[in-house]
C-alpha cells in the first residue's frame, strides 16, 4: 500500500498530514503530487468530488512556495466562499510545521476593506473567488504579477456559475511564465477551451471515467405528483433508521420554504443559500457539522465547497436545470469509500431527464417506489412505543391509575397494544396512505431524446424563439459593465445555467434579456424585490413604453452575447 512518504514530500509536511489523520493517499493524490513536485509542466487533474483534490494540489503548492520571498507566488481560484475558506484552512494545516507561510482567502459577501488591509501585510498564497479577485485587481489592491503557480479548482463549477469573463481576465493578466494546474470533476467544452487557450501542453491525469459519477453512490429516482412531493420526501426520510443528508432545491425561496416546512414538522432541518451572509452561513454549517441539524436544504451554488463526511443521502427535490450539476450534487455522498444514496424526486414531466443523465454520466438509475404505508407505520410505531417505555416515573400516577386499571382489567394485552397503535395511526394519517411511482419505460422519452433536446443549444437559435420570453431589469452598464458580468450575475443570483439565457441588450441604467420560459418565474422570484448594492431591484415582463421607445432609439440592433 502506497504511503505519503513515497511521494517526495518533506518531513515537516509529512508530520502535518500525519497529525491530520491522513494515512494513505487517494488515487488523485498519489498520481498528482509527484508530477506537480517534479515537473514545471501545466497539469490537468480530473477526479470526482470527494476524492481529495485539495490535498492533491495543496501539498505540492506548500512545498514549492518560498516563504522567504515577500510576494504572492501561488493563486488558487475557487467558485465559492465556502470552498475558499475550506482550501485556505487546509493549506494552513499542511503548513503547520513549515516556516511561516502567509495564506489569505478573499471572497465576496464580506468587507473588502478588511481584505485589502490584509493583502497589504503581504501574502504568499492567495485563495480567491474570481469575482472578488477581479474587484481587488481593479482597485490595484491585489498583485498577481509574480504568480508562479495558478490553480483552478472546481473549474467546471466556476464556469457553470457564470465566471467565464472573470477567469479569462485573470488568466490573461497572470504572468505568461506561470505554471497552471486545473482540477475538475468534469471536462466540459468550456473547461477544455480554458486548457487550450491558457495552458501549454498540459499533462493530464484522469481518475475514473471523465464526466462519470462516483461508483459508491446508488442512483435512484421516483416519479411523483407535484402535490405529493413533500409528503413522499418525508416518507423517504422516515423510512431510514439514520439519516444525514442534503436536499437540493433550485431557488433560494424554495430552500427557505422547504426547510421551514420540515422544521415545523419536527425534522432537524435548516437552509443554506447565496443570500446568507458569512456569519449566517457559518452558523448553519456549524450546526450541520455537529449534526444538530441533520437535513441541510441547499441551492446548487450555496452547496459548492461543502466538504462534510458521512453524508448518507442526497435528495433532489428539483432536478438541476443544468444536468452537469447532478455530478456535484450527488458527489456530496459516497465519500471515502462509504456508500451513499442519491434520490431524484421527479415530476411526470421530468421523466425524460433521467435517461439523459444516464447517457451523459454513464450511470444507471434504479426506480425506487415510495416506502409503503406498512413499513412507515411499523417504523413509527416502534419509535412511539419505545418512547412510552422510556417515559420517566411520576409519583402522582400511583394515585390516579387505580380507576383506569379497573376500567381496563377486562382488556387483553393484545387489545391494549392494538388500541395504542390505532390511536397513533388516527393521529398520523399520512403513515396510512400508499403512494405510487411508475418506473420509466423507454418509449416515454424517445421523442425528447431524438428531437427537442438535440436542437436546444445555440444562442443564435433562441433569438425570436417562442420558448423564450423578454424580461426587464433595472440594472445596466453602470452596474455591470460587460454582458459577461450581467450573465454571470443572473446565473449566480438565480441559480441557473447560461444555457437558459438568450439575447442581452443593455443600456446604462436598465437592461432587457431573453430567458427560457421554463425559468422565467424562477428568475423573477429570485430577483424582483431584492437589492443590488443597496438599490431595490425591479424585474418584470412588461417593458414601460418610454423605456421601449428610448431603448429602440439608442440600442437598435443590440449585439447578441455569444
Amino acid at each position: 500500500m502506497q504511503e505519503f512518504s513515497s511521494l517526495g514530500l518533506s518531513q515537516p509536511t509529512l508530520d502535518a498530514i500525519e497529525e491530520l489523520g491522513f494515512e494513505t493517499p487517494t488515487s488523485i493524490q498519489a498520481g498528482a503530487i509527484p508530477k506537480l513536485l517534479n515537473s514545471e509542466s501545466d497539469f490537468i487533474g480530473l477526479a470526482q468530488t470527494g476524492t481529495g483534490k485539495t490535498a492533491a494540489f495543496g501539498l505540492p503548492l506548500m512545498e514549492l512556495v518560498d516563504p522567504e520571498l515577500p510576494f504572492a507566488q501561488g493563486l488558487v481560484l475557487a467558485p465559492t466562499r465556502e470552498l475558499c475558506l475550506q482550501i485556505s484552512n487546509q493549506l494552513e494545516s499542511f503548513a503547520k510545521y513549515r516556516k511561516k507561510t502567509s495564506i489569505l482567502a478573499v471572497y465576496g459577501g464580506t468587507d473588502i476593506g478588511r481584505q485589502i488591509r490584509q493583502l497589504r501585510k503581504g501574502v504568499h498564497i492567495l485563495v480567491a473567488t474570481p469575482g472578488r479577485l477581479r474587484d481587488l485587481l481593479e482597485r490595484k489592491a491585489a498583485d498577481i504579477s509574480r504568480i508562479r503557480y495558478l490553480v483552478l479548482d472546481e473549474a467546471d463549477e466556476m464556469l457553470n456559475m457564470g465566471f467565464r469573463a472573470e477567469i479569462d481576465e485573470i488568466l490573461e493578466n497572470a504572468p505568461s511564465e506561470r505554471t497552471t494546474w486545473l482540477f475538475s470533476a468534469t471536462m466540459s467544452r468550456d473547461v477544455r477551451r480554458i486548457s487550450k487557450n491558457y495552458m501549454y501542453k498540459p499533462e493530464e491525469l484522469v481518475i475514473g471515467t471523465v464526466n462519470a459519477s462516483n461508483k459508491d453512490i446508488e442512483h435512484q429516482y421516483t416519479v411523483v405528483r407535484a402535490t405529493e412531493k413533500y409528503d413522499i420526501l418525508k416518507n423517504f426520510i422516515d423510512a431510514e433508521e439514520e439519516i444525514y443528508g442534503i436536499i437540493f432545491c433550485r431557488t433560494r425561496r424554495d430552500t427557505e420554504k422547504l426547510a421551514k416546512m420540515l422544521e415545523k414538522d419536527g425534522y432537524p432541518a435548516d437552509a443554506i443559500h447565496g443570500d446568507l451572509n458569512q456569519s449566517q452561513r457559518d452558523r448553519v454549517m456549524d450546526l450541520f457539522r455537529r449534526k444538530r441539524v441533520t437535513l441541510l436544504v441547499a441551492t446548487d451554488v450555496a452547496a459548492r465547497g461543502i466538504d462534510v463526511n458521512d453524508i448518507t443521502h442526497v435528495y433532489h427535490f428539483n432536478i438541476p436545470e443544468d444536468l452537469n450539476f447532478y455530478t456535484h450534487r450527488s458527489g456530496r455522498t459516497g465519500r471515502a469509500g462509504k456508500r451513499g444514496v442519491s434520490l431524484i424526486l421527479a415530476h411526470h414531466r421530468e421523466k425524460g431527464m433521467i435517461p439523459q443523465l444516464e447517457r451523459r454520466l454513464d450511470i444507471r438509475f434504479k426506480h425506487q417506489a415510495p416506502p409503503s404505508a406498512e413499513v412507515l407505520l411499523q417504523r413509527k410505531l416502534v419509535t412511539h412505543i419505545q418512547g412510552i417505555l422510556d417515559a420517566p416515573e411520576f409519583d402522582i400516577l400511583d394515585k390516579v391509575l387505580p380507576p383506569i386499571q379497573e376500567a381496563l382489567k377486562e382488556m387483553s394485552k393484545e387489545d391494549l397494544i392494538y388500541q395504542i397503535a390505532a390511536s397513533f395511526a388516527e393521529k398520523n394519517p399520512r403513515y396510512t396512505v400508499e403512494h405510487k411511482s411508475q418506473p420509466i419505460e423507454a418509449g416515454n422519452y424517445q421523442r425528447r431524446r431524438d428531437g427537442r433536446d438535440r436542437d436546444r443549444g445555440g444562442r443564435d437559435r433562441r433569438r425570436g424563439n417562442a420558448d423564450f420570453t423578454r424580461l426587464f431589469i433595472n440594472l445596466g452598464t453602470m452596474d455591470l459593465p460587460q454582458k459577461g458580468d450581467f450573465l454571470g450575475y443572473i446565473c449566480r443570483s438565480c441559480n441557473i445555467s447560461g444555457d437558459f439565457v438568450g439575447r442581452i441588450d443593455m443600456s446604462e441604467k436598465y437592461s432587457f434579456f431573453d430567458i427560457h420560459k421554463s425559468r422565467a418565474d424562477q428568475v423573477i422570484d429570485a430577483l424582483d424585490g431584492g437589492d443590488y448594492k443597496g438599490r431595490d431591484l425591479r424585474v418584470n415582463q412588461d417593458r414601460p413604453s418610454n423605456d421601449r421607445r428610448n431603448h429602440r432609439r439608442g440600442q437598435r440592433g443590440g449585439a447578441r452575447r455569444r
